[in-house]
């Protein structure tokens, strides 16, 4: 059993606590070729509503997040593929599957086959957070470690 965790995440269970390390900021993914790819300044979600989007799961909070958003600009997002993880939307989009969503800290390095354009109506981020069970105590190690997590993000 792990001391500690760190993820994406804003909301957590009563049981969970959490320090929130820094925020991220959304960005679309596409493939080079793709019409959006163009736009350097950034991209609308109200732009991805007929593109096929590699998405997470409807469990996950970053799924939450862009749907309610698309719900409050009145549209409806189109999750073609739906995937485990922030890899496989990279990998998918690097293939032109579709386009995805990612937090700044999971793109890709840049390369030839895929670019990174910030969402900008709405501006959505998520937070990069430190977990912990709320009824653990922490240990002199466990407070060093978190010590390192702080100076790392």
């Amino acid at each position: 059993m792990s001391d500690f965790g760190i993820t994406y995440v804003d909301s957590l269970p009563e049981t969970i606590e959490g320090v929130t390390l820094r925020r991220e900021r959304m960005h679309v993914l596409l493939p080079e070729s793709h019409r959006l790819a163009k736009r350097r300044a950034g991209i609308d979600l109200v732009d991805l509503e007929q593109e096929t989007l590699i998405s997470l799961g409807l469990e996950t909070y970053t799924r939450r997040m862009l749907d309610g958003a698309a719900a409050a600009a009145g549209i409806s997002l189109r999750h073609g593929v739906t995937v485990p993880g922030f890899l496989e939307i990279t990998s998918l989009v690097r293939a032109g599957v579709g386009v995805g969503l990612l937090p700044a800290g999971v793109l890709p390095p840049a390369e030839r086959r895929v670019v990174a354009r910030p969402l900008l109506k709405p501006a959505l981020s998520i937070a990069v957070t430190l977990l912990t069970l709320r009824s653990e105590e922490h240990t002199s190690e466990l407070q060093s470690r978190f010590g390192i997590s702080y100076a790392v993000f």
